[in-house]
């Protein structure tokens, strides 16, 4: 489904449950990772942000092997399956160039081609490379969507997580047709609370999903209560 088709056919309902949920994707202070503040961990993940811009800096568009294992550790506590560092730079030149063609769905899909990478790890990589317009998509972020609705069908479905089950897909290829379809959810919702956020990116909107997916976290995560704040950018 083209960008063009996906808007004239989702928008109004995606308006819809974003009014809705107006509070819950406001709130993104209510963001917590491993147990740090807000502060602490939006200052790390810009951290992540800055470290993939300096290395594809050096590599020529691709991310080193010391990069990629410093956002698994950071997102998935351990190291990048690819342990070879060639293949890992090609890889992820390869996957930043769609990315930054705009195709996120090629660049998710070559991230996922190679073995025990899936579609959380893959977006960690590509939604911390540029957090204004891009986000990570894992179980959290998909629960939380998971009301999000057209003639009874969810738009965007559930990826697997490490404890919970995942909606079924057919092919693996399709969770990178989901990551695309939820980028551009995301910048429907970003267009609407704009004025009420305006500093806000659309990596803040996927903290505040993550956190509204909390009715099922993963056991190794911690969560505040619901603060009820506003976001203010750091």
């Amino acid at each position: 489904m083209r960008k063009e088709e996906f808007v004239r056919t989702f928008r109004d309902t995606i308006v819809e449950w974003s009014k809705l949920h107006e509070r819950e994707l406001l709130d993104y202070e209510a963001y917590r990772w491993k147990s740090k503040t807000y502060e602490g961990s939006v200052r790390t993940r810009n951290e992540l942000e800055g470290a993939i811009e300096s290395s594809r800096k050096k590599n020529d568009g691709g991310i080193d092997l010391g990069t990629a294992d410093k956002i698994y550790r950071w997102g998935l506590g351990r190291l990048f399956p690819m342990r070879d560092e060639k293949v890992v730079l090609e890889a992820t030149r390869e996957a930043f160039r769609f990315l930054d063609e705009g195709d996120c769905y090629q660049a998710c899909k070559r991230l996922m081609r190679i073995k025990r990478i899936g579609v959380a790890g893959a977006t960690k990589v590509l939604g911390l490379s540029n957090q204004e317009k891009f986000c990570i998509f894992d179980s959290r972020v998909g629960y939380a969507l998971s009301d999000l609705t057209k003639d009874g069908e969810k738009i965007i479905r559930r990826p697997p997580g490490r404890s919970i089950k995942g909606d079924y897909v057919a092919h693996k290829h399709e969770w990178a047709l989901d990551y695309q379809k939820l980028i551009w959810t995301l910048e429907i919702v970003h267009n609407r609370l704009k004025e009420k956020a305006p500093n806000s990116r659309i990596a803040d909107i996927e903290m505040a999903l993550f956190m509204k997916g909390r009715g099922e976290p993963s056991p190794s995560i911690r969560e505040d209560r619901f603060s009820g704040k506003i976001f203010r950018r750091l």
